[in-house]
């Protein structure tokens, strides 16, 4: 029996093929039904909630201005001109009748780009990780304990409260916090995936005049974490202009296109934003904690960049905050829908990271006792009683909706 334990850990068991499909098989499969419960509820959250002014505007927004117009002067009269939202707005819009919504009602139509796009968003991030995972047969322990923590991903992501009320709205929320959540996960990434990284910065500048403070945050990260890797000055400025000019100059056009309002005595105080930031200064020790997880491993160094990123975006809030208001626009939570991005940024950290701390450890015992402290540590951040109300209330509504008539078309 330790004969066969031994030859499973080190990939050259004659049964590894076998066990390896049936650990492949088992996640995709438990990971594709969280996601699918995930839309199916989503998707009778939409039918049973009408449209509110705020959607109702940004449908009229995209309607009333053509493509060029939007690429080239942005949404006008929106607060964040970006257009890529309301580009696929407009798109809906004009084959809504060529497809007869496809059976749906019009509430349920609309809200499906941000509803899929946020469960793409996550099935994108499997995709990706789980090929990196799949590549390595060195350990059979390892590989499990990744998939673990990769299957933690979805619920520690999706249930999250602000990310699940924006999927069921027609606003841009859920596509700006879906590429954000993209564009750090694809930092974890090894170097060969710098143009991935790029081109979703890229997508991520057009989708909220916002993402500026994300790109300054991920600027100031990306020379923090190659300054400790003992990069030259002229080498960091090179790259980050490579890689940050583009999205950087995108955004501030839009920036530019941004109308001055006189709506800032609606919102929040700068007490209110204090109150969310206090809330949410959990993310503080969080990031800290996957930061120190990169750096106590040399190899692991080129994984910080999402963490710094996170942690340097959370302690700009106030000053976010005062932009925005400088603009005479008001302050609301959703504004920071971002800070819900925290547990799954530590979770992929986890998974980058955790080769690394085996990699020297001769004892097998060992291997399986720091195995453990880290599954453990990830389930503590996602099976959370809120979490889990949250996914099972989902999963009761997705079983209605395979029962629910959507074709009362309005």
């Amino acid at each position: 029996m330790d004969q066969l334990l031994q030859e499973m850990d080190s990939g050259k068991s004659k049964y590894w093929p076998y066990i390896d499909k049936i650990l492949i098989s088992f996640f995709l499969i438990t990971y594709l039904f969280i996601v699918a419960t995930f839309f199916l509820g989503k998707m009778f959250d939409s039918f049973y909630k009408p449209f509110w002014t705020d959607e109702i505007v940004g449908l009229g927004t995209a309607r009333a201005y053509s493509y060029i117009h939007m690429l080239f002067k942005g949404a006008s009269g929106q607060a964040s001109p970006a257009p890529l939202d309301f580009f696929v707005c407009k798109i809906l819009d004009q084959i809504k009748e060529k497809i007869s919504y496809f059976g749906f009602t019009p509430e349920v139509y609309f809200r499906l780009f941000a509803n899929g796009i946020t469960a793409l968003s996550v099935l994108v991030i499997m995709f990706v990780f789980k090929n990196e995972i799949e590549n390595n047969k060195s350990n059979i322990a390892l590989k499990a304990t990744q998939l673990f923590l990769l299957l933690c991903l979805p619920i520690a992501y999706l249930f999250q409260r602000q990310v699940y009320y924006y999927a069921a709205e027609t606003r841009p929320y859920a596509l700006w916090n879906s590429l954000f959540m993209i564009a750090l996960a694809v930092s974890l990434l090894e170097g060969k995936n710098k143009k991935f990284f790029f081109f979703s910065l890229v997508l991520l500048a057009f989708s909220a005049t916002a993402v500026i403070f994300q790109i300054i945050a991920v600027a100031v990260a990306y020379f923090i974490a190659q300054l400790i890797n003992e990069d030259n000055f002229k080498n960091i400025f090179k790259n980050e202009i490579k890689l940050l000019a583009v999205p950087f100059f995108i955004v501030l056009y839009y920036c530019l296109q941004v109308e001055s309002s006189n709506v800032v005595s609606v919102g929040g105080t700068f007490g209110d934003f204090i109150e969310l930031w206090k809330h949410k200064a959990v993310t503080i020790p969080i990031m800290f904690s996957a930061i120190a997880v990169c750096y106590l491993k040399k190899e692991n160094r080129k994984y910080a960049l999402a963490a710094l990123t996170f942690l340097i975006l959370f302690l700009m809030g106030p000053l976010i905050f005062l932009f925005t208001r400088l603009k005479g626009y008001f302050y609301a939570e959703r504004q920071f829908i971002y800070y819900e991005l925290t547990t799954a940024v530590f979770i992929l950290t986890l998974i980058k990271c955790i080769p690394a701390y085996i990699k020297n450890v001769k004892s097998r015992f060992r291997v399986n006792i720091i195995l453990i402290i880290f599954c453990l540590i990830g389930a503590s951040f996602t099976f959370r009683p809120k979490l889990i109300k949250k996914f099972n209330r989902t999963e009761a509504n997705a079983l209605k909706v395979l029962f629910t008539d959507f074709t009362n078309s309005k």
